[in-house]
């Protein structure tokens, strides 16, 4: 049976580096990309700690290959959607509060 697709933008896969801060805790935890658009993002945090949905934070990726910084004029506000917890991580969806122009380092 067809499903019918809830998303506005294309969805690009990529693996690389985040981090997320909680905009409530202040707190940051790492984790990893899975696909993002320009109205949201797909990614899994590490640790512990749990995102909740409607949380507002900010999310910074770490697109450059030696990139262990990232300057916080480059984390985008965001809100969580969706947060399960699978295999001692944390699998989540945030939308942007404003759509980004994906500008990916290849």
């Amino acid at each position: 049976m067809p499903t019918e697709e809830r998303r506005r933008d294309a969805r690009h896969s990529i693996d690389r580096p985040l981090k997320v801060q909680s905009v409530l805790t202040g707190k940051y935890h790492a984790g990893q990309l899975r696909d993002v658009s320009s109205g949201g993002m797909a990614l899994v945090v590490t640790g512990p700690g749990r995102l909740e949905p409607g949380e507002r934070v900010r999310v910074g990726v770490a697109w450059g290959w030696n990139q262990t910084v990232i300057p916080s004029k480059d984390m985008h506000e965001a809100t969580v959607l969706r947060s399960v917890g699978f295999d001692g991580n944390q699998h989540v969806a945030v939308r942007f509060n404003e759509r980004q122009r994906l500008a990916m380092a290849s």
